[in-house]
């Protein structure tokens, strides 16, 4: 394995993209994707930098030798894992509690209720940050996106859907075809807009 590969394998572990090792190590992105495609070398400077950054050695950087990461560094990791896992759960359970009681209760208490426990795991996405000391994966967010965007999006086209068709809804969920097309198309709107700007951080 090369410096350039052993880079791009310390970057995706770290979860980042090209542009926040840039902006870590004070230079561009084209130069971070010269040093990835192997078009150039990082100056020693960088180097240096970069092993802080990553918590390995310059001479894991430079020759692939030295040890990657230290266990507790790796513990913190696993552990931030876990509870980026159990935030997206969290946040889904609520979403999923928010449907079942309204269902069942018809109450809007309900409703405030489920979104506690979206509360609760957005709560749970910070400390996982905290904790591994690292960002939350692409797909973790948008997942957390799609799942906290429901219900407001669920009233956003309840109300537009009072103000086309004469009629909406309170409930978190649509009720009716032509209003579940509009909150659909409201909906993928929305997260597909959220899913590229999670992409482009």
């Amino acid at each position: 394995m090369e410096t350039a590969e052993r880079i791009i394998q310390l970057r995706k572990q770290k979860g980042i993209s090209q542009e926040d090792l840039a902006a870590a190590a004070g230079v561009s992105r084209q130069a971070v994707s010269k040093w990835e495609s192997g078009q150039s070398m990082p100056d020693a400077d960088k180097i240096v930098l970069m092993s802080d950054y990553f918590g390995v050695t310059t001479d894991f950087i430079l020759k692939g030798t030295g040890p990657v990461q230290d266990t507790q560094k790796e513990n913190r990791k696993t552990a931030g894992r876990i509870l980026y896992i159990a935030a997206v759960t969290l946040v889904f359970c609520g979403l999923f509690c928010a449907f079942g009681t309204w269902y069942e209760q018809q109450r809007a208490v309900t409703v405030w209720a489920s979104l506690m426990i979206q509360a609760a795991g957005i709560a749970l996405y910070f400390t996982a940050g905290t904790v591994s000391r690292e960002k939350a994966g692409y797909s973790i967010n948008v997942l957390l996106a799609a799942g906290l965007l429901f219900i407001p999006v669920s009233a956003l086209s309840g109300y537009l859907s009072l103000l086309i068709f004469r009629q909406g809804w309170i409930a978190p969920y649509p009720a009716g075809i032509m209003q579940t097309a509009l909150f659909f198309l409201l909906y993928l709107s929305v997260c597909a807009a959220a899913a590229v700007m999670l992409r482009k951080h």
